[in-house]
């Protein structure tokens, strides 16, 4: 039981602890109030003490015996508990008192005869959507008892134009769905979604961040030098693409800097039109829309690369933490906070970024607002960690003794590290925590090194097409794996016919050219795309007769196989750019 019990606390159990007031009262669906419409939320629950809990709620689970089970846990949005050991536990319309004898029964086998599970609530929370004129609509976890004024500012205010007094709640109850007006003080029930009405002429203004595209009817004069900056410089005459930094300006080669922020698309258009030659100044002239509304966020604590990131505004948590390479080891994945400035006073948000890795479930994902700062907590035990989705880096004074325990996988493998070995674990398990191999790896040759010595040789390539009727080999404590590289030619500086890629690719610089060799080929050398990259504007510089051309290339065109006329050759030294 131990060895299992130890499986289980590998994965990523935590919560934070909050006092609940002895005179709040828990809202019951279904419910019967004296409350009218136009009042919803004032009164709308029994003035009883209720000992229900609902999704949102975060109780403390006292396992007799078990110190490290014993710890906060938060009921998702389906009224679901994720508990150590025993699993998925529905909590949905029980009180603390049915609740706490379920799990007594659950934990029979690890605690004493005549002992029982204790639960306790520590705090209250619902589940709402908030949705229609808000400036980050989405759901959010809340109180139960809230001002309307809050919830307004925790979404991110009104849009403009849009104001409160047609607000309506939609309500969900076993009898029909109810709709109510909303105003002052509110109740709220999971569930809930509150719509705010759209204002009647609202217009799309830009932000710090955001990705433009502007298109100023002139000649560019060429670039005289080739360096990366010249590149980029040319990118984004090129594309029509600019950013709008955290200033709120942009840099318009020729035209200046020019302060944009809180305008909208029209109005940057007049002000770079007033700018223009007067040849120029026709209605026609200028184009100016807003590809992707993008913001400015802080990532700090547990992670690969803290610091401050420009990310999609509709980007979740977990998609900024991966832009800040991921959580380390040890990062308590179901403690993230957000951290927000609203009114001259900084408020925290918590989210279970564990509990949403294994539910999936949106709900669980507070929307992210320009300026927030999310931080990833380390914990400081073996108890509620992330163990085994990246490799496992203890202090150099441990590593000799501590890696004599774990396994270790080297060579092509996206993620090579050690590992926490777990019972039956084999070469393909292996694998996969190391997020498989690279497209450079010969996995016909997987070499296993143990006790010092190489014993055992696989051919991955061949059992995985059936052909070889061997047992994929077991991993065992203290073993090394080795993923062979393909033979491939390097490519040196000092060639003769090279061409260059540049810009969001994996591994930017010079490589051979070959006979007929395609843009595909080249991105292929360079290891493949960046998340963020532009696939459908990249872009060939090539030199010819002294001039510059600029040819554009659109990737997924190309891989259609529908329009072979797309399939460009490259010259030498062309400069392949990815924006």
């Amino acid at each position: 039981m131990k060895k299992r019990f130890l499986k289980y606390l590998l994965l990523g159990w935590i919560t934070v602890s909050l006092p609940v007031g002895a005179d709040t009262v828990l809202p019951q669906p279904g419910v019967k109030t004296n409350s009218s419409p136009a009042t919803a939320g004032v009164s709308l629950v029994s003035s009883n003490q209720s000992n229900s809990v609902y999704p949102g709620d975060t109780l403390y689970i006292e396992i007799p015996g078990q110190i490290e089970m014993s710890q906060n846990y938060d009921i998702d949005p389906d009224g679901n508990l994720h508990l150590m050991i025993v699993g998925k536990v529905n909590a949905r319309d029980l009180d603390l008192s049915a609740l706490a004898l379920k799990l007594t029964e659950l934990y029979r086998n690890y605690i004493g005869k005549e002992e029982k599970v204790t639960v306790r609530l520590v705090e209250q929370k619902r589940y709402v959507h908030v949705t229609g004129g808000i400036r980050y609509p989405g759901w959010y976890r809340v109180s139960p008892f809230m001002e309307l004024e809050d919830l307004i500012l925790m979404a991110g205010g009104l849009l403009p134009g849009a104001d409160t007094a047609g607000i309506k709640l939609k309500r969900l109850m076993p009898e029909k769905q109810q709709e109510l007006q909303l105003k002052d003080k509110i109740t709220l029930y999971p569930n809930d979604t509150i719509i705010i009405p759209w204002p009647k002429d609202y217009r799309e203004i830009v932000d710090a961040g955001d990705l433009l595209f502007i298109r100023i009817p002139e000649k560019q004069p060429p670039v005289r030098s080739i360096n990366v900056e010249s590149f980029r410089l040319q990118e984004a005459l090129t594309q029509n693409q600019i950013e709008v930094d955290e200033r709120g300006s942009i840099a318009l080669p020729i035209y200046g800097h020019l302060y944009v922020k809180n305008l909208t698309p029209d109005t940057i258009k007049e002000r770079i039109t007033e700018r223009l030659p007067l040849y120029l100044t026709t209605s026609e002239a200028v184009e100016v829309s807003i590809i992707e509304k993008k913001q400015y966020i802080n990532i700090f604590g547990h992670v690969e690369k803290p610091g401050r990131y420009n990310i999609p505004e509709n980007g979740n948590i977990q998609i900024a933490i991966k832009t800040a390479g991921g959580a380390i080891d040890g990062a308590i994945l179901s403690d993230v906070i957000i951290q927000r400035e609203v009114n001259n006073r900084l408020d925290k948000y918590k989210v279970n970024l564990y509990q949403y890795i294994i539910t999936g479930d949106n709900r669980l994902l507070t929307p992210i607002h320009e300026n927030d700062t999310i931080f990833v907590p380390i914990s400081s035990s073996f108890g509620n960690v992330k163990r085994t989705l990246m490799p496992w880096t203890p202090p150099q004074s441990r590593l000799e003794k501590d890696t004599k325990k774990k396994v270790k996988i080297l060579g092509a493998v996206t993620n090579p590290g050690i590992y926490e070995p777990f019972e039956d674990m084999d070469l393909l398990d292996l694998m996969v925590l190391a997020g498989g191999q690279r497209y450079e790896a010969d996995i016909s040759r997987i070499d296993i090194v143990r006790n010092n010595k190489v014993t055992v040789q696989f051919n991955l390539n061949q059992f995985l097409k059936n052909e070889d009727p061997a047992e994929i080999p077991k991993i065992y404590t203290g073993d090394t794996v080795y993923v062979n590289f393909l033979q491939n030619k390097m490519f040196e500086p000092g060639e003769d016919r090279v061409i260059y890629v540049d810009g969001q690719v994996e591994t930017p610089g010079q490589y051979k050219l070959y006979d007929q060799m395609t843009v595909l080929q080249a991105i292929a050398l360079a290891h493949g795309f960046k998340s963020w990259a532009d696939v459908e504007h990249i872009a060939i510089i090539r030199t010819v007769a002294g001039k510059q051309e600029n040819i554009f290339y659109n990737y997924r065109r190309g891989v259609s196989g529908k329009y072979p006329e797309v399939n460009i050759y490259l010259e030498a030294d062309d400069v392949v750019i990815v924006p």
